[in-house]
C-alpha cells in the first residue's frame, strides 16, 4: 500500500476501508433477580442473567465517506450471509457515494 501511495497519491482516497466488529454483553442486570445476604457484616450480592445479546456491526470508510454502520447477522458464514453482504447490502450502501468515486474504487 505504501508503494501504491508514492506512485499514486490518490491510492487511499479510492480504497473502502472497512471492518466488522461484534459487540457482546455477557448479561444485563436483573435487579429483581439480585438479593443481599448479611452475615457477620459480610455482604453477598447474588445475581442471575436476565439476556444475553451481542450485535455485529459493519462500516466502512471511502474517502471521506463514512458507509454504514450497518447491524449484521448474529452470526455470519462466508458462504450465504456475508456473500448477501456482499451483493445486495454493499450495493445499496454505497449508492451516497458520488459515481466517479465508486467507479474508480
Amino acid at each position: 500500500m505504501l508503494d501504491a501511495t508514492q506512485n499514486d497519491g490518490q491510492f487511499p482516497v479510492r480504497v473502502l476501508f472497512s471492518d466488522e466488529t461484534c459487540f457482546t454483553r455477557e448479561s444485563v442486570f436483573n435487579t429483581l433477580c439480585a438479593y443481599v445476604v448479611v452475615r457477620k457484616f459480610h455482604i453477598t450480592v447474588s445475581s442471575d442473567v436476565q439476556h444475553k445479546f451481542s450485535n455485529n456491526i459493519w462500516a466502512g470508510i471511502l474517502g471521506d465517506h463514512l458507509l454504514g454502520p450497518y447491524l449484521l447477522p448474529e452470526r455470519l458464514n462466508g458462504t450465504v450471509k456475508y456473500l448477501v453482504f456482499l451483493q445486495h447490502v454493499l450495493p445499496d450502501l454505497l449508492q451516497g457515494i458520488p459515481t466517479n468515486l465508486r467507479q474508480n474504487m
